[in-house]
């Protein structure tokens, strides 16, 4: 009875940390890219954001700042870390006790009254809590690597069309000398 109970305060405990849901995805771009992936979760995180931006346009382009600006400011990106945020709330929805329900009825038939009160839970709800929960973390963890996939794809695109520009600037400088 006290694990019980333990175990039911504890799951209305549960909190959503969005920090520890990007964690392994900042990880991943870090490693591989080698450029930081930031959230936009408030106004100020936005002033940041675009703080960073123009700092790095202040500075000469360079094929890691390109990536990084790609990383900073595109918007298809920032919504797919929001929807890590979600995917983390539905976990963290599901690891909390459904909530019961209440009914109360009064019926009257002449001097005659009828108070009716029921108090019910879900009961397949609560035995299928652990399964749905499981299922929704492997979901939050494919959304975790789908992200992390989607940012690498974005650096390396980035990374490819600042040495493309780069190239192109070249073959201008080469194409000017012969001329």
């Amino acid at each position: 009875l006290i694990a019980a109970a333990a175990a039911t305060l504890l799951a209305g405990c549960a909190t959503v940390d969005p920090a520890a849901t990007l964690a392994p995805v900042q990880d991943l771009v870090r490693q591989h890219a080698g450029a930081d992936l930031v959230a936009q979760r408030s106004d100020e995180d936005g002033a940041a954001l675009r703080a960073r931006v123009a700092e790095l346009l202040a500075q000469p382009l360079s094929a890691d700042s390109a990536v990084q600006l790609a990383l900073l400011n595109h918007r298809g990106l920032q919504a797919r870390l929001q929807d890590l945020g979600v995917a983390e709330a539905q976990v963290v929805e599901l690891s909390r006790l459904p909530n019961p329900g209440f009914s109360f009825g009064r019926m009257r038939q002449g001097d005659e009254r009828e108070i009716e009160r029921s108090l019910h839970f879900n009961l397949a709800a609560l035995l299928l809590r652990p399964l749905a929960a499981k299922a929704e973390r492997r979901q939050l963890e494919a959304l975790q690597k789908s992200v992390a996939a989607d940012a690498l794809a974005l650096a390396a695109q980035a990374r490819k069309a600042f040495f493309e520009a780069v190239a192109a600037e070249q073959t201008l400088h080469y194409m000017r000398q012969v001329l």
